[in-house]
């Protein structure tokens, strides 16, 4: 699906969001495509910032499409902040996929609108936040695929004389 078109069904759902935060959630919701289809719902290549997971793509998105969304620039404390909404007059493309996928995320990540420190350590706990270097491409696919596979080994392994073994290792 198109960029734009998750970008417009985000904002539907949340309203307004700053960058930071509209970007953070097309993050969280490529993350959970890919645990549930092992695909990313975009072609975003993303990298790990200072602040999380960073692309270019979603303000850029929207400045290129002025015509369904406004972006406002303000000052912040760190800088110029651009904050992104729908306009009325915007066509929306109902998917009913990707708005579950958009329930998922708004039903387990804190609201970066009412708790963006929650919301910020919620994406820093995502598996392919924790095992990625700052600055490194985010290889969303790789991650979830290696966090499924140490969950199955950790479920084969979870027998009564593996954990007898382990003590025993832990005691002596």
């Amino acid at each position: 699906m198109e960029l734009k078109e998750v970008m417009k069904l985000i904002l539907k759902k949340y309203g307004g969001l700053y960058n930071f935060a509209l970007t953070k959630l097309v993050y969280l919701i490529d993350v959970e495509s890919v645990r549930r289809t092992g695909e990313q719902i975009t072609n975003i290549n993303w990298r790990k910032g200072v602040y999380g997971p960073f692309v270019h793509d979603i303000i850029n998105c929207a400045e290129k499409n002025r015509d369904e969304f406004e972006v406002t620039y303000k000052e912040g404390f760190n800088g110029e902040k651009k904050l992104i909404d729908l306009k009325a007059s915007a066509t929306l493309k109902l998917e009913t996929d990707i708005e579950a996928l958009i329930d998922e995320v708004k039903n387990n990540a804190p609201n970066p609108n009412s708790d963006s420190s929650s919301f910020r350590d919620y994406i820093y706990e995502t598996i392919p936040m924790k095992v990625c270097w700052s600055g490194s491409e985010l290889n969303i696919k790789a991650a979830m695929k290696a966090e499924r596979e140490v969950d199955e080994l950790c479920f084969e392994l979870d027998t009564q004389e593996w954990n007898e073994a382990f003590n025993y290792l832990a005691e002596h």
